[in-house]
């Protein structure tokens, strides 16, 4: 703003007149602020993106579903086949399974179960202390 600009909130008005076909003369008067947020409103429907239709989304999200189980089913036969092949030792230091240990409820975050595994720990005698 200039200091000799008028401050957004003040509007102005210009009027015109015209003459009718009877002689009589009508006045009209419009507001700056009037055409000022039509013209907004004009702008932001031409910034927003158009609506996308409905069977473009459903095809949208069913690509990504058929992917996402394609990924998941990778994932299964790949695990299986260490099962099959890893040792079970392998496997255990892999993190891909726990074996000699068990579950316990613990608690809840956000709705999910959180469950505490326990895993006896072999205590070897240390033979220095005596």
């Amino acid at each position: 703003l200039t200091p000799f600009s008028k401050p957004p909130f003040q509007t102005s008005s210009s009027s015109f007149s015209s003459s009718s076909v009877d002689g009589s003369e009508t006045t009209t008067t419009t507001t700056k602020a009037a055409t000022t947020s039509s013209s907004r409103q004009q702008r932001q429907q031409q910034q927003q993106p158009p609506s996308l239709p409905v069977n473009y989304i459903s095809s949208y999200t069913t690509h990504w579903e058929k992917l996402l189980l394609a990924e998941h089913q990778e994932t299964v036969q790949d695990f299986k086949k260490r099962q099959r092949t890893w040792s079970p030792q392998k496997l255990e230091d892999s993190g891909f399974s726990i074996f000699h240990a068990w579950a316990e409820p613990d608690s809840e975050i956000l709705g999910e179960k959180v469950v505490r595994i326990y895993k006896p720990t072999i205590r070897v005698a240390d033979s220095s202390a005596t």
